[in-house]
């Protein structure tokens, strides 16, 4: 019997015989039916594989013995050698006399008739397992390919017949591979081989899958690696367009770049730029910042730079928000949030936070270098000195920021004189003088005018106008008769003791506020009134006499301003700290306030807000005889508020009261 075996489910009925399986389950038919089985279903079945076909046991229930015959089967002696001659046995199968070459072709099996034998045999008679050869009648087209299908398991492929198919690996197929359109292209058609046109000549293209019709390449703008013309993948961007700019690179560090570094063009190899870890300490690290590593590269290796674009996969979880702004940093490679390094360090703009993420961030990349002052275009300030100021001057060509020593400028210097009135000595104008014999004060000149008047000076100056002064010496008296009218005008004043004021009276105190006496009976103004100024006096205060004398205490319960005590939890219990406070609890759960038994005094009182969703329920704790309201216990909404007052002090049986915005 033949068996045989499929690589998957089977169900086929051929010549009344029922072959139905799942995947390699083994059949058996009779040798006979061999052939003509393999050639009706191994082309249509890639996934038959031969086991075993013993047609020897049918050939020996035919043969006839010839005449003369001693037996009527084959021989079953040993094989003889190679080269020895064998006057075999008188069969049909078998001719006299023959011997096998030792040199030649090396056949796998033949007859002893001279013909070619298809399958391997002893010289017994007994057939050599057929899993020794593949039989060439398991394919029948051009293209048929023999593949593995499992260990010690062969099947056919069969070919496309589609022109451009590549073979493709995939493990759901029983082979193993299968024939497949090639990648970039849907109809596996080739791309055109014309030569490429210059950039900005519109091209027809071919009536390709894998060329687009009339379409032109753009003369500026981003110089493109490589796109595809279909509409499949292309990793830079559709209509022309990048969207991620890159730059081939060799690590010239000396060691390894990480990953999601940011470099500096060090240098070039005749091929690409060299790159180094960028750093804002130094104008050579950071004046030449290119982008960000995507990959970790050792020294000497290629390695791509993002130059614009969206680098992902960095952690940007350092960041306060998406959409700040991204900075080279003073450390070698790295980058910080937000704001640049002070200065000294140099600011290098890189880019912005577009996701932040400790493993999935992304910043879209656009380097924008900082530049030293002298590099702009319209100063001139190469080498400064201690000193220099920065002056809008001509050179007698053109104006533009210029370095200038205080000299060249025109300034003020810092040691000059003060004519007639400062002595000639350096100093500036702060008041600090400079060494080197400087003084520390000033030198005034003479008063240039008279400090007295002279008794005949006076004399002289005042005989005029009606009346003459003699003065007997520098301090004399003058009799009241002798001034005209001056009783008359001291008697229209008001007296020194007990005067009486009418009108506005002035006064020479300066100080707004309250005019007291001192114990010397001194007027004097203050702006307040000591409590010692009040001693022996006192005021009623809610019916209370409150002595002036000493100080007044206020009250905590007077104080208008709440205190907050924030709890996120779902229960609370009052506090007798809680006195005058605004309990606000925030949770999205229930949550229950509890008032405990003997605190605070009748009249006390605390507030309590509900700040989410979470309802706050207030009850009773234990030995409280009871929390009244008359709409209920628990607060309304969100933002609700109540207020707890304590009515009755009883031992282990307070009673308090809830008025707000409550609901049952």
């Amino acid at each position: 019997m033949a068996r045989l075996r499929f690589g998957r489910p089977i169900s086929i009925r051929w010549n009344g015989l029922l072959l139905e399986g799942p995947a390699n389950t083994v059949f058996e038919i009779p040798d006979e039916f061999y052939e003509e089985f393999n050639q009706d279903i191994g082309p249509v079945e890639p996934t038959l594989v031969w086991l075993d076909t013993d047609e020897a046991s049918t050939l020996r229930g035919r043969v006839t013995a010839l005449e003369g015959a001693g037996s009527s089967t084959l021989s079953n002696d040993a094989a003889l050698a190679l080269g020895t001659a064998s006057s075999g046995v008188g069969t049909e199968a078998s001719r006299d006399d023959h011997v096998h070459p030792t040199t030649g072709l090396a056949l796998s099996g033949h007859n002893h008739d001279g013909s070619y034998a298809t399958t391997g045999h002893n010289h017994n008679g007994t057939y050599e397992p057929t899993n020794t050869a593949i039989l060439k009648s398991i394919v029948d087209a051009k293209g048929d390919l023999i593949v593995g299908t499992a260990a010690d398991t062969v099947g056919r492929l069969p070919g496309s017949g589609t022109n451009g198919y590549v073979l493709t690996y995939d493990s759901a197929e029983t082979t193993g591979i299968k024939w497949a359109v090639a990648p970039g292209a849907s109809g596996g058609t080739s791309v055109g081989t014309a030569t490429p046109l210059a950039l900005g000549t519109a091209s027809a293209g071919d009536d390709t899958t894998a060329s687009r019709e009339d379409h032109v390449h753009p003369t500026t703008g981003l110089a493109l690696s490589g796109h595809n013309h279909d509409a499949a993948y292309s990793p830079l961007g559709s209509e022309g367009r990048a969207d991620i700019v890159y730059e081939l690179c060799q690590n010239s560090s000396g060691g390894t770049i990480p990953a999601y570094s940011v470099v500096y063009v060090d240098g070039a190899n005749g091929t690409n730029p060299t790159i180094a870890l960028a750093d804002a300490d130094t104008e050579a690290t950071s004046s030449k910042t290119l982008g960000f590593t995507e990959t970790s590269s050792a020294n000497g290796d290629t390695v791509t730079v993002i130059t614009q674009g969206r680098l992902t996969g960095v952690n940007t979880s350092a960041a306060s928000a998406e959409g700040v702004s991204v900075w080279l940093s003073s450390t070698a490679g790295g980058f910080v949030f937000g704001s640049p390094p002070a200065e000294p360090a140099h600011s290098v703009y890189l880019g912005v936070v577009t996701k932040k993420n400790p493993s999935t961030g992304e910043i879209f990349v656009k380097v924008q270098n900082g530049y030293e002052l002298d590099e702009l275009h319209d100063v001139s300030a190469a080498s400064p000195a201690a000193g220099d100021i920065i002056q809008w001057a001509t050179d007698g060509s053109n104006y533009m920021w210029r370095k200038k020593s205080l000299t060249d400028a025109g300034a003020a210097l810092s040691g000059h004189n003060h004519n007639g009135t400062y002595s000639a000595v350096a100093h500036d104008h702060a008041g600090v003088y400079e060494a080197s014999g400087a003084v520390s004060t000033h030198v005034a000149q003479s008063d240039p005018h008279t400090q007295y008047l002279t008794e005949t000076a006076a004399a002289t100056a005042y005989s005029a106008s009606g009346h003459t002064h003699a003065y007997a010496s520098t301090s004399h008296t003058h009799a009241q008769g002798d001034v005209t009218s001056l009783t008359t005008d001291l008697a229209a004043k008001a007296p020194s003791a007990s005067p009486t004021f009418t009108g506005t009276v002035t006064t020479p105190l300066t100080t707004a506020g309250v005019v007291k006496t001192s114990a010397g009976g001194v007027l004097s103004s203050v702006s307040t009134l000591a409590n010692s100024d009040l001693t022996n006096s006192a005021i009623t205060i809610n019916g209370t006499s409150v002595s002036l004398g000493g100080s007044i205490t206020v009250s905590a319960s007077s104080n208008l301003s709440l205190t907050l005590n924030q709890q996120t939890g779902t229960t609370y219990t009052l506090q007798a700290s809680d006195l005058n406070k605004l309990v606000e609890v925030s949770n999205t759960g229930a949550i229950t306030v509890t008032v405990p038994a003997n605190i605070l005094a009748v009249g006390d009182q605390i507030h309590i807000m509900q700040t989410n969703t979470g309802q706050i329920t207030v009850a009773a704790g234990t030995n409280v005889a009871a929390v009244n309201s008359a709409l209920g216990l628990k607060l309304r909404a969100q933002w609700s508020s109540a207020t707890l007052i304590k009515r009755v002090t009883s031992n282990n049986a307070d009673s308090w009261v809830l008025v707000g915005d409550t609901v049952a």
